[in-house]
């Protein structure tokens, strides 16, 4: 027969009784968290001295977190451009650095309060302002059509936008690429607070970043009136499918009708008409009788035939064509006539239109 409990066991046991059935989990009451030292109050690594001037070391309740290396690759740096290319950009960094990249710099930010997430950060130096923001379209468009981005426009000193658990900047030479991480909350939990904590990191680092916060002069020539937030897109070469024509702006427009418009920028007037016998090589190529206006009928293996109406003067060539994806319907004999008749007067005075707009930030 076991030993009888003492007197002490039993309040002892009493004592624990009660203090579980306050802790049922009706009252749903968590564990008192476990205190944890932020990264901001830890002493700043050797590796601080590689943050780029241009990248603050405290913003908007974070800091640059001391334990994470601050790595810098190409232009100025111990690591060579293309040691990122393996590290972090993999299959497309041959795609980045034809916008220009000359430089990248990652690191991590931590918060001052808490230890529940951070913030990891690319940034990119190219050598131009337009491929900076070349790439910043790209990164949003990937050559597609505005329609259906998931992304939202972000108000700070240049370009921004923000999505789930990103957002990206471009000012001057610069384009930043936050990244909200955290291995402790939801996916739901990480869209809510990285919509929290991301814009407001990200306007002050474009404070700090410098450089032009306008978007190029070529893409503004053909940002007429209703181009939505994320209807531009600066491709650095290809337009058509061809090699040699340069940097090219393109613009997604639903209204008056869906199109595109386009607009290449060349050095000189003699450039301008190189860059337009070029271009002509792409498909069928006419000139309207009694007109400046040539027309050119493009085909692909991916794609409907498109009719494009383009206009050259002085150094500027602008275009219009259909809206990416719009497939033409099948007409024959006088329908098609009729919508042909319709595109070809909508085109001619669009194209006029934005010949015209493009003028006015000089020839």
């Amino acid at each position: 027969m076991p030993p009888c409990p003492t007197f002490g066991a039993l309040i002892l046991a009493l004592g624990c009784t009660q203090v579980a059935c306050r802790r049922t989990p009706d009252k749903g009451e968590p564990p008192p968290p476990v205190p944890t030292q932020s990264a901001c109050e830890l002493p700043r690594s050797a590796t601080m001295n590689a943050l780029p001037p241009e990248v603050p070391a405290r913003a908007a309740g974070h800091c640059v977190d001391p334990r994470i290396d601050v790595r810098s690759y190409g232009v100025g740096a111990k690591a060579p451009l293309d040691s990122v290319c393996t590290e972090l950009f993999n299959g497309e960094c041959e795609l980045y650095k034809t916008y220009g990249l000359e430089g990248v710099t990652t690191l991590e930010y931590a918060p001052a309060v808490g230890t529940e997430h951070a913030v990891s950060a690319v940034v990119s130096e190219f050598r131009t302002g337009q491929g900076a923001f070349g790439f910043l379209t790209r990164r949003i468009l990937a050559g597609g059509p505005p329609a259906g981005l998931t992304v939202q426009p972000l108000q700070l000193s240049g370009q921004g936008a923000l999505g789930s658990g990103v957002a990206y900047i471009r000012r001057g030479r610069h384009v930043v690429e936050l990244t909200y991480v955290s291995s402790t909350q939801t996916p739901e939990e990480v869209d809510a607070q990285s919509k929290h904590v991301l814009p407001e990191l990200a306007r002050n680092i474009a404070l700090t970043l410098g450089g032009d916060e306008t978007i190029p002069t070529v893409a503004r020539r053909i940002a007429l009136p209703g181009v939505p937030e994320f209807g531009l897109d600066l491709p650095p070469d290809g337009l058509f499918g061809l090699i040699g024509t340069g940097p090219y702006a393109v613009a997604h427009l639903s209204e008056p009708a869906p199109h595109r418009l386009i607009g290449v920028e060349c050095a000189d007037e003699a450039s301008a008409k190189d860059t337009l016998r070029l271009l002509s090589t792409a498909g069928g190529f006419r000139k309207l009788k009694g007109s400046e206006v040539v027309t050119l009928r493009v085909a692909s293996d991916d794609r409907a035939p498109e009719q494009w109406y383009l206009l050259r003067q002085g150094r500027l060539i602008v275009g219009v064509g259909p809206a990416l994806g719009q497939d033409a319907p099948v007409l024959h004999g006088k329908e098609r006539e009729h919508a042909d008749a319709v595109w070809a007067d909508f085109a001619t005075r669009r194209v006029w239109a934005a010949m015209r707009h493009a003028a006015t930030l000089g020839p």
